[in-house]
């Protein structure tokens, strides 16, 4: 476990030596052509003391599939490029997540534990892609998995919420268990004051997922007592060139050693 600081946007600018003023968001560096008859200062090359705050999102990314949910009777929570949107129906309204840094590629909700969990892209350099924890309650991010390489592709709670299954879009296609994933009691003495989340660099489980990638999982009803979980994972449609894929899975307590079995068979 470790500290994690999301990405934040910085605004920058640097006048070179031709004159010109390069503004460098995220890391992205563009220059900026100054109106004609402008005189460029000290001041004005100084970082805003301001910052722009998002009020309302418009859209929602349609390839994450299965990502939309109610967690209410009047609000629900969907994807919209690297923000978690969490709407209001009445009064009309929204909160934001802004904990990704790249397009979300999955999201889920787990209505036993009132948490979301969402996925992402590998950002550019040598960070890989992660998995956010958050409350759509107030947008708080809890905790960050950080497993998976070049995307996190799908996600599910089990049904009581006790286990979160992720599946990464690397060549084995690799599904992750995760039994740690929230963060450790915070001690009184911090209560009411900003905590970074907890960083979990490794899954409880994993196994290879197979050929066929998946893009969208569904837990599925969990008997009273029973310890078997069970999940479907499918490609929806998107797995172009590699077939068909809808795959049943069991995810089992091993009885004498730590972790979990995990079975799989197609359709």
């Amino acid at each position: 476990m470790a500290s994690f600081v999301p990405r934040k946007i910085s605004y920058i600018q640097e006048p070179d030596g031709e004159g010109q003023t390069r503004a460098v968001l995220g890391r992205r560096s563009t220059v900026l052509h100054p109106p004609t008859g402008f005189a460029a200062s000290e001041e004005q090359a100084r970082k805003p003391a301001a910052e722009l705050v998002l009020n309302w999102a418009h859209g929602y990314n349609g390839s994450t599939i299965g990502s939309l949910h109610w967690i209410s009777e009047n609000e629900f929570v969907f994807p919209l490029a690297s923000v978690g949107v969490v709407l209001s129906l009445h009064p009309a309204k929204q909160r934001h997540f802004i904990g990704h840094s790249k397009p979300i590629t999955c999201l889920t909700y787990c209505a036993a534990q009132q948490l979301c969990a969402s996925g992402q892209q590998s950002p550019a350099g040598s960070g890989g892609p992660f998995i956010c924890i958050w409350r759509p309650s107030d947008c708080i991010l809890l905790s960050v998995l950080v497993f998976h390489e070049v995307q996190v592709a799908a996600l599910c709670f089990n049904a009581t919420g006790a286990l979160l299954f992720s599946i990464g879009r690397d060549d084995l296609n690799t599904l992750a268990v995760w039994e740690s994933f929230m963060p450790p009691k915070t001690p009184a003495h911090l209560r009411g004051k900003a905590v970074p989340p907890t960083v979990y660099r490794t899954p409880t489980s994993m196994i290879a997922g197979g050929k066929v990638p998946a893009f969208a999982m569904i837990s599925m009803p969990q008997s009273l007592g029973s310890q078997v979980s069970k999940f479907v994972a499918f490609d929806a449609g998107r797995a172009k060139g590699f077939g068909v894929l809808l795959k049943f899975w069991s995810c089992t307590p091993k009885q004498e050693v730590e972790g979990y079995e995990l079975k799989g068979k197609n359709a």
